[in-house]
Parts: C-alpha cells; sequence; structure tokens
C-alpha cells in the first residue's frame, strides 16, 4: 500500500525522506505534514505492535496509536487545509497479536484523538468545517473498520 503511494507521489525512487520530514520523525509515534508536486501528505511512523512492551497492554496500544492520530490531526489544523484521508497507521505484520482486534483498536484511539484535539488544539475549530475521510487500502477490512467506526463516533 506505501509502495503504491509513493509511486504515485514521485518519491518511491528517493532514499531518504524529504529534510523536513527526518527532522520530526525520529522515533515512532511521530507526525509531519510536507506539500508534494501532486498534493499535501502527512508521514507518522506509527508504532510496531510487536514491540513487547504493547504485548498485552490494550490501554498502552490504543494510546500509542491516539498519539499518532492526535499528531496527524495536529499537522492537519497546522496545514490550512479542508479535507483530510487518513488510513491505518498501523498495518500488516506491524500489527503483531492485535492484527485482528486493529478496527477496534484504531476506531477507540481515533475517537479519543479527535476528543482530545478539540478540548485542547488552539485550532480545533477548524475540524467542524474539514471533511474527514478514513480510507481502508485492503476492501476485506472495510465492514469490520465500518463497524468498529461507527460503534465509537455513533454514525
Amino acid at each position: 500500500e506505501t509502495k503504491v503511494l509513493y509511486q504515485w507521489l514521485g518519491i518511491h525512487h528517493d532514499k531518504r525522506f524529504p529534510p523536513a520530514v527526518r527532522s520530526v520523525i525520529q522515533e515512532d509515534l511521530k507526525a509531519k505534514g510536507i506539500t508534494y508536486p501532486k498534493c499535501s501528505v502527512i508521514h507518522v511512523a506509527g508504532p510496531d505492535l510487536r514491540d513487547l512492551r504493547y504485548d498485552g497492554q490494550l490501554d498502552e496500544t490504543v494510546e500509542a496509536l491516539n498519539i499518532c492520530y492526535r499528531n496527524i490531526l495536529s499537522e492537519f489544523l497546522a496545514s490550512g487545509k479542508h479535507i483530510l484521508r487518513v488510513v491505518p497507521v498501523c498495518a500488516g505484520a506491524k500489527c503483531g497479536d492485535y492484527l485482528d482486534e486493529m478496527p477496534e483498536l484504531v476506531s477507540k484511539a481515533l475517537k479519543r484523538a479527535f476528543d482530545e484535539t478539540r478540548a485542547s488544539h488552539p485550532k480545533a475549530k477548524r475540524l467542524q468545517g474539514s471533511h474527514i475521510e478514513f480510507c481502508v487500502p485492503n476492501p476485506n477490512d472495510y465492514p469490520q473498520y465500518q463497524a468498529a467506526l461507527a460503534a465509537e463516533f455513533g454514525a
């Protein structure tokens, strides 16, 4: 999925991300928005849930995802853009034993990130006039994410 996005952006041959991204994302959970010729992108380093600190620790796992999504929302609000397309920040092998639970964990984290951003970010009112989509790269996962997001957001 990432490979296709990088090809579309025209950065698939780059050996490294631009300096503006590398200077901020030096550890997991960080995010940095950057504008490429085709569009703006918020890069994020999602958690590696195979790490032992997440093993059996649902609260810590949701909190790590929450931090990622809060950082994404902060970068989005700083960008001045009005449309945000968000994908799961942790996918595939990095999900570890949580793979089957990711729709629920991501939905809880995303809801928490929105609530915390609305409560504390100085530009949070911009979220009301924004169009935000959650994009699920694997169509087979769509029903689970749709149900989990609806349960959290009441949609």
